[in-house]
């Protein structure tokens, strides 16, 4: 379930100043909200009234991301009462609004709860609040829980107006000429069955029902796709499966790229693919195994280049501690370098000196399928037990190493119960 996370602004006084967050990287809470707090869940940022200066003129959410992991706060001692107990979260996925969102809508609270509730700083939300929020900020909505800064294209314009026109024409034909048409992930067959002024009704002809597609809803699924610059991820334009696959087979300047997970402009060929996060730079040289093995001290060729790299994608944090500076971080390689000589990015951590000194015997490995970290039992005692558990901190594109590989390490590696 989505969560609200309320981190308000440093104040005169004080009195809110002690808890240790980090926007976009880090929150810190206390033991009471630990429940509700779990890596994977998705949340919007809260703040209230209070300012530095003064106050604003009303409560409004800010921002959204993704909580990566969770740890006790080690300057608490553990043998303090629970109570007291403080505890951080690390962030991926951050986003901040382009304009923050009011905390109503047309006078209706978005967050449907007595007034004193908004002093929790942890509160869980409905999916559809969650949305709608999100609706309001000026991100684009480019996939299931994946919103972004809008990047018009110009090149890729569609004219909203007349969407509804060239599909509800389209749909006409098709009226006339009966021929089904299937979703290119299910595969699942529709037929178009009725056309009237401002609705398109459609058959399931391999499940129970029928659905519409409306003129709004082609023209809000246009807009969509004109503020993402002519890209959308796939039910991004519409969440409802047969809705979205009628509106891209019927208009005439919509196509599904070649792996069918986006929506795009067709047409001159100029489609700009939306890149991954530090897509651009170049991948560190492998180095041969066989040629490595001539030297007493391995020289390893591409291995600045591969830390460099890393540093990046990791946003110079720890894959499994969530902590930096730069200078205690090393690239450390899933398989084993001495064995493959891989130096591209799907085959790297970035690690802590002494959690990649613990990866590299064995002690502490990543699970392929979870992307949990597990401790041997030897280490789930001492300073290091809060790391098993926990969540592989993603990279700043949401990638992971290469699963194959983990797999791989997973296998050889120490056994871990």
């Amino acid at each position: 379930m989505p969560l609200v996370l309320a981190e308000n602004e440093r104040t005169i006084g004080g009195l809110y100043d002690s808890w240790q967050d980090t926007t976009g990287r880090e929150y810190h809470f206390p033991n009471v909200y630990r429940r509700k707090v779990e890596a994977g869940d998705w949340f919007v940022y809260y703040r209230g009234v209070r300012t530095l200066t003064g106050r604003r003129p009303n409560p409004e959410y800010f921002g959204m991301g993704r909580i990566t992991g969770v740890w006790r706060d080690a300057a608490i001692p553990e043998t303090a009462p629970k109570r007291g107990w403080r505890w951080f979260c690390s962030i991926s996925d951050y986003v901040p609004f382009p304009e923050p969102v009011s905390w109503k809508r047309n006078g209706e609270l978005f967050e449907q709860i007595k007034q004193n509730r908004f002093r929790d700083g942890v509160r869980s939300i409905s999916q559809e609040t969650y949305d709608a929020i999100l609706a309001g900020s000026g991100l684009v909505n480019v996939g299931r829980n994946a919103w972004r800064l809008p990047t018009p294209d110009s090149r890729h314009q569609l004219d909203e107006k007349q969407a509804w026109p060239l599909v509800r024409a389209a749909a006409e034909g098709e009226l006339r000429n009966p021929t089904p048409f299937s979703s290119t992930q299910t595969g699942q067959r529709y037929r178009i069955i009725d056309v009237s002024e401002r609705q398109i009704v459609i058959d399931r002809l391999d499940s129970p029902g029928q659905a519409t597609v409306s003129a709004g809803e082609v023209e809000r699924g246009i807009r969509y796709l004109n503020v993402a610059g002519g890209r959308l991820g796939r039910r991004a334009m519409h969440y409802t499966v047969a809705k979205e696959v009628t509106i891209v087979h019927l208009h005439p300047s919509l196509r599904w790229s070649d792996d069918y997970n986006w929506i795009e402009v067709a047409g001159d060929g100029l489609v700009v693919t939306v890149p991954p996060v530090y897509a651009d730079f170049g991948q560190a040289p492998d180095d041969d195994p066989t040629q490595l093995a001539t030297f007493a001290r391995r020289i390893r060729a591409g291995q600045p280049k591969f830390r460099e790299n890393l540093l990046k994608l990791y946003d110079e944090r720890c894959a499994i501690t969530s902590w930096g500076p730069a200078a205690v971080l090393e690239a450390a390689h899933v398989l084993l370098h001495s064995h493959s000589g891989n130096n591209h990015v799907d085959n790297g951590l970035l690690l802590r000196a002494d959690v990649h000194v613990l990866f590299d015997k064995g002690l502490i490995r990543v699970h392929p399928d979870t992307y949990t970290v597990m401790l041997d039992p030897t280490l789930r005692d001492g300073p290091y037990g809060d790391l098993h558990g926990r969540s592989l901190r993603p990279r700043v594109n949401g990638g992971h190493p290469k699963r194959e590989y983990l797999r791989l390490r997973w296998k050889t590696s120490a056994v871990v119960d």
